[in-house]
Formats: structure tokens, C-alpha cells, sequence
């Protein structure tokens, strides 16, 4: 119930974003739910091994088209290089971060720095 409450707002602003339909609109909010409430009653009605293993299977392969296609249409250099280097940060900080207790925080007259949040 909760992934459809905070769902079905997003996906009318995507579709809101990419057609110009007003997303606050009841009836494609209405469309939207019960499009993904029949997806789901007919992949449970299928079995938990067929249906929901093929949703499961087609939502991996939706998932790897759309990261090829922001890889190939998108900024790829910029893609690579920022991958490469967020992924040397947390090589570098990542002991550092996920050992930081922020002792010092509290004291009168040190500043709070919040780190690492």
C-alpha cells in the first residue's frame, strides 16, 4: 500500500513531464493504480513463480535497457568518470566514514560538523 501511495504521484508527474497531461488529474491517477493493481493481481494469480518471476524477470531487463540507454544517449564521459571517482572516494574514506563516532560533537565550544551525514 505504501509503494502505491508514494508511486502513483510520481509516476503522473513523469507522465505529466514527458506528454504536458496534468499529473494531479484523478482520472490518470485512477488509470495509473489500477494499471499496476491488475499487473499485480494477475502476476499473483499466475503463481508466485510464474508471475511474479516474470514481472521480476521483465523489471531486471526494463531496468538494464533504460541504464544503456542513459549510457548511450546520456553525457557518457562524465558518467564514467564520476563512477570512477565516487568509487575511489569510497575506497579511500571508506573506513574512516564508517568508523566516525564524532567523539568531539557535543563538547562546549566544538563545532557540530554532522559528518558523515
Amino acid at each position: 500500500a505504501t509503494s502505491l501511495a508514494l508511486g502513483v504521484p510520481l509516476i503522473s508527474a513523469g507522465i505529466e513531464r514527458l506528454t504536458g497531461l496534468d499529473g494531479k488529474n484523478m482520472i490518470l491517477r485512477s488509470a495509473i493504480l489500477l494499471t499496476i493493481t491488475v499487473i499485480f493481481a494477475i502476476s499473483s494469480y499466475t503463481g508466485l513463480k510464474k508471475g511474479i518471476q516474470k514481472l521480476s524477470d521483465i523489471n531486471v531487463w526494463l531496468s538494464f535497457v533504460l541504464l544503456a540507454f542513459i549510457f548511450i544517449i546520456g553525457p557518457t564521459v562524465f558518467i564514467m568518470e564520476t563512477t570512477v571517482t565516487g568509487f575511489g572516494n569510497m575506497l579511500r574514506d571508506f573506513f574512516h566514514m564508517a568508523t566516525w563516532l564524532e567523539p568531539f560533537g557535543g563538547i562546549k565550544g566544538r563545532k557540530e560538523t554532522n559528518f558523515p551525514q
